[in-house]
């Protein structure tokens, strides 16, 4: 008879976790197709509501972000291509360990920025 019980209230726990799921989907839908019509709703709390985690952290001072970071892959590729001039692509993303796509992004920029010159594949660092 206890097992009974025991199987009773797990399969009670189960419908009301999924009746909670199926509310916030059933809120979701009704606030999509609000939008669609038109309609303006106001925001929701957070997912089952609860506040957000960014709701329940002070605030920063203003004008004080993270920061960038000191060691970007721009600065490592920058210092690669000090260290060898005439790196290619190819060079650059072996030795960074990171893909050649992404390489030729982080070269583009520093080149638009006037740290590096490309002559043919070829990378070198302007002085």
């Amino acid at each position: 008879m206890a097992g009974t019980k025991n199987a009773v209230e797990q399969i009670k726990a189960l419908i009301a976790r999924r009746l909670v799921e199926l509310d916030d989907e059933r809120q979701r839908l009704v606030g999509v197709l609000d939008s669609l019509s038109g309609k303006q709703k106001a925001p929701t709390p957070g997912r089952r509501g609860r506040p957000s985690k960014s709701a329940a952290l002070p605030a920063r001072a203003p004008g004080r972000g993270k920061g960038r970071r000191k060691v970007t892959r721009a600065n490592q590729a920058l210092r690669l291509i000090a260290k060898k001039p005439g790196s290619n692509v190819s060079d650059v993303a072996a030795a960074l360990k990171i893909n050649r796509a992404y390489v030729y992004r982080i070269l583009g920029s520093l080149e638009k920025t006037g740290k590096v010159k490309k002559k043919g594949r070829d990378y070198y660092p302007v002085d």
